[in-house]
């Protein structure tokens, strides 16, 4: 089974976490693979981004079904492949092991690509109808 590696950039998630945590929760409950989070952060984290990071933390460690990752600098490794990373447009690091991204201009417009990413996993994860196929020897 394929795991869905989804990728965020935590600052940003930070600031727009109320808004995006049912579009996650509704991703999942209609997923039939396996979510696991990515987050990733820069030096330009701030100690006031530490305290919301420990509210984030009281509160996502309730939802036991997302394994969550938080890494401390940017990485791109083909052993944690992403299949879906968002990406800022300020982000100067250019990923390669990636199959989906979104690129914003603001973290409000991560829900805008929420819904780009339950399209994409509908499309990709549902069961197709298979054609049967005409007989052509009469």
């Amino acid at each position: 089974m394929k795991i869905i590696n989804i990728r965020f950039y935590l600052p940003d998630f930070l600031k727009v976490q109320d808004k995006i945590e049912i579009p996650l929760d509704n991703l999942y409950k209609n997923s039939k693979q396996p979510i696991r989070l990515y987050f990733w952060k820069d030096e330009d984290f701030s100690k006031s981004d530490l305290k919301s990071l420990k509210s984030f933390m009281d509160k996502w460690e309730q939802k036991k079904y997302f394994k969550t990752i938080i890494k401390s600098s940017w990485f791109d490794h083909s052993k944690e492949f992403i299949w879906f990373d968002f990406l800022p447009v300020t982000c100067k690091h250019k990923p390669k092991w990636f199959r989906f991204s979104y690129t914003y201009y603001s973290a409000d417009s991560l829900l805008k690509g929420m819904t780009f990413l339950r399209d994409i996993l509908d499309f990709t994860t549902n069961s197709t109808f298979v054609k049967k196929q005409k007989r052509n020897d009469g």
